[in-house]
């Protein structure tokens, strides 16, 4: 088990997980919200899942959610841990980023989690008119914490 969900509250037990989460919710939030008024989980999921795989060589970006529906985005790579998955919330196993979505986001809109699904995602093949994707806040998130998430990731892949 890398992640666990008490109370509504993500909890890593992964270094990794804890320091990506909150690089993420502190640190890179910041860049987000001086252009958009929302975050990783209500909007921004494909910006940093977009950061996350420019680091990871042979990482895919795919969604977590509904079939034909892009409700959020994470990136799948191997590490140390086997198969994962990582957003701003951390790092999963397959099991747990299914379960993150339907507890936190999709619990009204499915009847269970067996309804979720995880596709990789090409960002060129798909109609992204209702996803926010900025290269400028990726260039900047870069910039600002590139090399602190590269140890991170580095770490990750043992």
């Amino acid at each position: 088990m890398l992640t666990t969900i008490q109370n509504y509250e993500i909890i890593n037990f992964t270094p990794e997980g804890k320091e990506l989460s909150l690089l993420a919710n502190n640190n890179l939030l910041e860049i987000l919200y001086k252009k958009y008024s929302f975050g990783f989980q209500d909007g921004g999921c494909l910006i940093f899942a977009s950061l996350i795989s420019s680091f990871v060589e042979n990482s895919k970006i795919v969604s977590v959610g509904r079939r034909g529906n892009s409700d959020h985005f994470a990136v799948s790579m191997k590490s140390k841990y086997g198969n994962i998955y990582i957003d701003s919330d951390g790092v999963f196993t397959k099991d747990e980023i299914i379960f993150k979505q339907f507890q936190m986001e999709l619990f009204a809109l499915v009847p269970s989690y067996e309804h979720i699904i995880i596709e990789e995602y090409d960002l060129h093949e798909f109609n992204t008119l209702d996803i926010v994707f900025d290269e400028s806040i990726i260039s900047d998130m870069k910039k600002d914490y590139g090399s602190l998430l590269v140890k991170i990731l580095k770490d990750l892949q043992g």
